[in-house]
């Protein structure tokens, strides 16, 4: 029986066909799995709170055999007192996405699925670079924007990312590829309108509760009429308040890099439907 405290974790799991071994989540609002969220409505499963200050009462009554936690979660230490065994996962600090999906591994050998867990990897990587193969014929590279203005400054991931890692195996470059970092970034929005005639095309994650639209967006950041790429014809993307990125794009790098591909050399846009990035629609 485990408590995971992200539902990056569910997703591993499911895909092993364990999820049933899931008594404990914390903040289920966020968790899209249908299987997770019919537990928690017959109270199979159950919700110990926040990541940050879980109700510690509810999960030593649950008594779980392990607790699949992150070490940003903050202070572990009392889960020892209630001898609770605990695995520390950060598959985030990976910069390839298959390096991420290959946490699958740990999941193989801790339930005992260790062939499968490896079938399950390979196969994702054999799509993966099959698809990065085929993106990678083009002899143009489209220079792909990321990020939004969040208090005025230009948020964006850096250019060691897992992001920018999808960017150039999709066949394009990311506009900020030249930093080092792989985490957050910040930049003045000037310095982003300094580059802005090499842009061809912007992947938005972002997130909002209503349906977002170039119209919407327009009303709400007019600043971003200053660039070219803010277009629906020019744009991908990515509400995390409907998709599930966060919690299964960590196991489906393939299908993320082929949505990715197929927006920013615009084939078959008329069919794309993502699960991840959607064509930005005017209204």
């Amino acid at each position: 029986n485990v408590l995971a405290y992200s539902s990056t974790y569910i997703s591993f799991l499911d895909k092993l066909g364990e999820i049933n071994k899931i008594k404990g989540v914390t903040f289920s609002q966020g968790i899209s799995n249908k299987t997770i969220k019919e537990r928690l409505k017959s109270k199979k499963t159950v919700d110990v709170g926040s990541d940050q200050d879980p109700d510690k009462e509810m999960i030593v009554t649950l008594n779980p055999d392990l607790a699949l936690i992150y070490p940003s979660n903050g202070n572990h230490d009392w889960f020892g007192t209630f001898d609770i065994p605990t695995i520390t996962n950060v598959e985030y600090l990976e910069k390839h996405p298959l390096a991420q999906a290959e946490w699958i591994k740990l999941y193989g050998i801790l339930f005992d699925k260790v062939e499968e867990s490896n079938r399950i990897f390979e196969d994702i990587k054999t799509q993966y670079l099959a698809i990065s193969e085929k993106a990678n014929s083009h002899t143009s590279r489209p220079i792909v924007l990321c990020g939004e203005l969040y208090n005025d400054v230009w948020t964006l991931p850096g250019g060691k990312s897992t992001t920018a890692q999808l960017i150039n195996d999709a066949g394009g470059d990311y506009f900020y590829k030249q930093d080092t970092t792989s985490g957050s970034k910040k930049l003045d929005f000037e310095y982003i309108l300094t580059r802005e005639k090499d842009l061809d095309f912007w992947l938005l994650l972002t997130y909002s509760q209503n349906p977002i639209t170039f119209n919407s967006i327009k009303k709400n950041v007019p600043r971003y009429s200053y660039l070219s790429v803010f277009s629906p014809d020019k744009m991908g993307i990515c509400n995390t308040a409907t998709s599930p990125y966060f919690e299964t794009g960590v196991m489906e790098p393939h299908k993320l890099l082929l949505e990715i591909y197929k927006l920013i050399y615009g084939i078959n846009l008329e069919q794309h439907e993502g699960i991840y990035f959607k064509k930005l629609k005017y209204s």
